[in-house]
This record gives structure tokens, C-alpha cells and sequence, in this order.
């Protein structure tokens, strides 16, 4: 949809992805890969290099650095290990997230989150986020074939709310939420606050419709 989304264009829905979008988890995860690293005498990479990786296959970034297939599930479970026993205190709403879609849906907006996570994760940090009973729709892992970047998932969105692309909108923070925006024909926001798991470099190349720099921003359409 890039380049013919016109400025003046009202904004009937707000999707947003989860993470790095509504929920700041990047510093946690990044500390926890270097601490399952670390478990295996490896040296700590840094948030660059962390943040280059393809969220929608994270496991690249370990068989970058040499991991096996084998490995995954030891892997798996040390990265939980530390995330919760060091660093999920780290976790957080971004600033104004819930007094943002609070106001978007005084104005009349539907919201919904579409994520490639799991229900029980997704329903879990709805709540962590603050925005229960605020979210009317949510997609998660599951409910459609394929994944982000594929359209599917925030197409099904659409369809539950009964609400054309057209008139609605995806915020992510990551390119293939961008090219997930782009093939449901839907307007595409990139955010590049802290946070935010792609580079703002990495999210302009991606092409999105519009560019925002902290989550309340929304409100200025």
C-alpha cells in the first residue's frame, strides 16, 4: 500500500504486533541470548548484531554462530531460564501504550493486536500491558496458516472485525510487519522507538506508509 495511502485517510482500526511494538522485551531478550551464550564459552554479541536478526526465524542468529538443530531445545530452555530468573523485571508496556489506545477508542477506533506468538503468551501480556478488556480482536499463532510477513494473519483480523484493510492499519516494529501491512493492502506504520527489534534504518528501507517515534504519536493521524 505504500505510497497511496492518503494523508487525510481516517484510521478506522489500529493493529499492532506485541513485541517491540506494545511490549518493550528487547533489552531482556537480548541479555538473556548472551547469557545462554555465555553458558556455552561463546562471546556476548552486541545489540546490533542482535538486532539485524529475522524475528520471524530466530533461530538463524544461533546457527549463525554454530548451534545445531540438536541444540534447539537445550537452547530453548536455558534462554527461559535466564529471561525469567534475570531479566523479565526488565519487561514493560512502552510509555503511553494504554492511555493511547484508551483515547483511540474514545474517538471510536477498534484496536486489535495480531502476533505470531501463542494465545496463552498473547492473552498473558494483553493483560501485563494493561489492555484488557481494551483489545477487540487478537491473532495470534494458529488461527490462520501461515505467519507474519504472510497477509493472513492480519487479514483474518479485518474479517472478524468486519472492517476493510483499506480503512485500517498495522504498527510494527519489525520489516516483516511492514511487508505483512503491505500485502494485506492495509495502512503500514513503523515505530522506531527504543525498543523496537529493527533498526530505523532497517523498518524506512521496508517502505512503510508512516514512520512514528513513541507509541502516542498515533494519536496525531
Amino acid at each position: 500500500m505504500s505510497g497511496h495511502v492518503p494523508k487525510s485517510m481516517k484510521i478506522q482500526c489500529y493493529l499492532f504486533d506485541m513485541n517491540g511494538t506494545v511490549r518493550d522485551d528487547l533489552l531482556a531478550t537480548y541479555r538473556s541470548t548472551n547469557d545462554v551464550l555465555g553458558e556455552f564459552g561463546m562471546k556476548p554479541i552486541s545489540m546490533h548484531t542482535y538486532r539485524q536478526t529475522d524475528e520471524t526465524d530466530f533461530w538463524q542468529l544461533y546457527h549463525s554462530l554454530g548451534f545445531k538443530d540438536s541444540d534447539r531445545p537445550g537452547v530453548g530452555e536455558l534462554f527461559k531460564k535466564y529471561f525469567h530468573a534475570r531479566h523479565e523485571s526488565l519487561v514493560r508496556a512502552f510509555p503511553g501504550v494504554a492511555g493511547t489506545v484508551q483515547e483511540l477508542k474514545r474517538r471510536g477506533c477498534v484496536v486489535g493486536i495480531v502476533s505470531n506468538m501463542r494465545h496463552e503468551r498473547l492473552d498473558y501480556h494483553i493483560e501485563e500491558c494493561g489492555l484488557t478488556g481494551l483489545v477487540d480482536v487478537r491473532v495470534g499463532k494458529g488461527d490462520t496458516v501461515e505467519d507474519k510477513p504472510s497477509p493472513q494473519p492480519l487479514l483474518e483480523a479485518f474479517r472478524r472485525l468486519g472492517i476493510s484493510p483499506e480503512h485500517g492499519s498495522y504498527t510494527g516494529d519489525k520489516v516483516t510487519d511492514i511487508e505483512a501491512a503491505h500485502a494485506a493492502n492495509t495502512v503500514a506504520i513503523a515505530i522506531t522507538h527504543r525498543g523496537a527489534y529493527h533498526t530505523e534504518k532497517m523498518l524506512r528501507e521496508a517502505a512503510p506508509d508512516r514512520i512514528i517515534r513513541k507509541f502516542s504519536s498515533l494519536l496525531y493521524f
